[in-house]
């Protein structure tokens, strides 16, 4: 074989041998360093490829800036590779895989804990991952066991489901903080006087609603509005603080604590603390103990989005190029005809027309590049 595997770690790790090391030797003409009954595998390894790919909306390919990147490198029988790094932009030009974990241990069993536990360690925000789909493999008992066959992940990984409403009430009160002004979050001209907050409070009136926020977590929107539990005459850095989250049909109250943490801020609702990372632009990525979820904040004074739009406007599902255009401005097309081609991270993604119609606009073209939720096409209705 005249390249290396992406597997190849897997091999080093279990036999302690440079393979990379060995290619070049021989490209130098050199003979092999060992014969084949001579190397001997020790301990067990897993790889873990971390994907820039969101398993919620079909492992659609995801690209964007790194706003946050912990890999925990260093440690004693763990081997990180990565091209990438905080603030690094991860292009959508090639395959998804942005990063690999390596583990090695004596048996397979404490080689699956510590694959466990580096997952566990590893935050990414500003680009959704795979990093969650891993965890739940590594820990299926079905997989601990050993007794996975090709139908695992369709029959035991559960599929795509909607982030619980706790999640989504959780990432919104983060945005309602987050937009508070910096006199408000930093307690400055708050020392009895509620003039400098944002808490929505009123001289004689009823406590004001806190905020209404609206969320998609690339399954469905959802729109969160906040209100006092009990009157508040100010808000108190650092004190806690009770809301009525309305998600939905859903009603959760909240006693919430707020506070920044380096990158990102960290929420305590009574269940322990629920740590998010980097509300950065329009997405923010919320980590609980259970979820991990990449949130689209939508503005609900905005232009139409990708998220919010609908009607015959049709919209990049992904940021890449444009790989083909089969309509022009007048056609008349069918429900169902594929009217563009995107390609991200040699991945093909054809946008359809939804209904029958006449093509309005054409926004692109070939070798064009879009970012996710550009207009590609504008559908008008067949006239009857």
């Amino acid at each position: 074989n005249t390249r290396l595997q992406v597997e190849h770690p897997v091999t080093e790790a279990v036999t302690g041998l440079d393979l990379v090391e060995w290619q070049i030797r021989i490209a130098g003409c050199e003979t092999l360093p060992l014969a084949q009954d001579a190397i001997v595998c020790n301990g067990h390894a897993f790889e873990a490829r971390l994907n820039a790919e969101d398993p919620r909306r079909g492992f659609r390919p995801a690209s964007g800036l790194l706003n946050y990147f912990n890999m925990p490198d260093g440690q004693d029988g763990i081997r990180l590779d990565s091209g990438f790094a905080e603030t690094s932009d991860v292009p959508p030009f090639y395959d998804s895989m942005f990063a690999k974990i390596i583990v090695h241990e004596k048996d397979r069993a404490r080689a699956l804990q510590k694959l466990c536990a580096t997952l566990a360690s590893v935050d990414v925000a500003g680009i959704a991952t795979n990093r969650q789909f891993l965890a739940e493999i590594a820990a299926h008992p079905v997989f601990t066991n050993d007794e996975h066959d090709t139908d695992f992940v369709s029959a035991h990984v559960a599929q795509a489901s909607p982030a619980s409403n706790l999640a989504v009430a959780v990432a919104a009160l983060a945005v309602v903080e987050d937009r508070k002004p910096e006199t408000a979050r930093s307690g400055r001209g708050s020392s009895g006087a509620p003039w400098g907050t944002a808490s929505g409070w009123r001289s004689l009136l009823p406590p004001a609603p806190l905020a209404e926020v609206t969320l998609h977590d690339g399954i469905g929107a959802r729109h969160v509005r906040f209100e006092k539990s009990a009157p508040m005459n100010h808000d108190i850095p650092g004190a806690t603080h009770s809301c009525r989250a309305h998600v939905g049909e859903d009603c959760l109250d909240l006693s919430f604590a707020f506070s920044h943490d380096g990158p990102g801020f960290v929420v305590d609702v009574g269940q322990g603390p629920l740590h998010g990372l980097a509300i950065a632009g329009e997405h923010m990525t919320l980590l609980t103990r259970d979820e991990e979820v990449v949130f689209h904040i939508i503005d609900p004074y905005g232009a139409p989005d990708s998220v919010a739009s609908g009607g015959g406007r049709l919209l990049a599902p992904v940021p890449g190029a444009v790989a083909a255009v089969h309509v022009t401005q007048g056609d008349a097309v069918k429900a169902g005809t594929a009217l563009v081609v995107v390609e991200a991270m040699k991945m093909e993604h054809a946008i359809v027309a939804p209904h029958d119609g006449i093509v309005a606009h054409v926004r692109y073209a070939v070798g064009d590049l879009v970012a996710e939720g550009a207009e590609l096409v504008v559908l008008e209705a067949a006239s009857q």
